[in-house]
This record gives C-alpha cells, structure tokens and sequence, in this order.
C-alpha cells in the first residue's frame, strides 16, 4: 500500500521550499508573487483525446506528475521592469524537461545550485570517469526566468514548469 501521509510530507516540503525559494527582483517595485503546486492527472476531452489537468494535491505519491506555479504582480502604480524570477527545484522532484513556461521571459537553467546558468544544450555536469557530458533535465537544480517585457501597474504574469515526484 502506497504511503499517502509521506507523500504529503514531501509535496509540504516541496511547497516550502518553493515558497522560500522562489525569487523575484524587481527595481524595488511593489512587485509580489504567489506560488503554487498542483497535481497534474490525465483526464479524456470531449473529443476523447487524453490531457493533462491541475487539480489540488491530495495524495501525490512518488511518480505522479506536479506543476509548479508562480504568479506575480506588480501591485504599484508604475510599471516594473526587470523582473527575474529564480525556483529552486526542490530535491524530492525531477525537472520534466521542455516544461518550463513562461510569457514574455528567457528562461535558463542550473545544473550547480544556481551558480551558473544556460540554456539546456548549454548545460554540462562532469561524469563519474570526470569526463563532460550534457546534463539531463533530472540534474537541473533552478530555473530562472526573466521577464523581458514591461509590468504595467496593477498588472500581473505566471511563470511554471512541471516535474516528477521521485
């Protein structure tokens, strides 16, 4: 039998660490931001094709897909620009990969706790025979998004990416 309560310990600290994590930068604006986490299950359309829907997290248990969510918005009465938002991918999660989103941003990742950052075919971790090899998407440790457009007031965006529970 699977173990719901651990699984909702983990996505609790999943949450967390998202929550602590999850950066923006803003030019000082009053520039706020939410986080989210949902569990993505396969539903049928009406054309019976199957899709990904979120649904609240109940009882996400090892394997089940997540979607990572931050809203933010700039509660000022100025526009903001240069907006960079950073997610920590928490440990107990695989990055799915080609899943991160966001309108309007250049999005990059690391591979080394967010201390370098690139586009993916840019990304390389060393093997165990200390040769360089590109990094798979389950080794990425952050996501950087950078909004490149202008925040008008009272206006907001949402950056995601989707992932694994390990």
């Amino acid at each position: 039998m699977k173990n719901y309560k651990a699984a909702l310990v983990t996505i609790s600290t999943t949450l967390a660490a998202m929550l602590l994590c999850a950066g923006v930068q803003a030019n000082n604006k009053p520039v706020t931001i939410k986080s989210q986490v949902n569990e993505l299950i396969k539903q049928l359309d009406d054309k019976g094709q199957p899709k990904w829907v979120a649904v609240a997290p109940d009882s996400i248990v090892p394997g089940d897909r997540i979607l990572y969510t931050t809203r933010f918005h700039n509660n000022g009465v100025e526009s903001s620009d240069n907006i960079t938002i950073t997610n920590l991918i928490p440990a107990q999660v695989s990055y799915l990969a080609g899943t991160a989103q966001g309108k309007d941003c250049d999005i990059v990742f690391s591979v080394d706790g967010g201390k370098s950052w690139g586009k993916p075919e840019q990304l390389q971790v060393r093997a165990a025979d200390g040769q360089w090899r590109a990094a798979q998407a389950s080794e990425y440790t952050h996501i950087r998004w950078q909004y490149q457009s202008v925040l008008a007031a009272q206006q907001g965006s949402n950056v995601s990416y989707q992932a694994h529970l390990k």
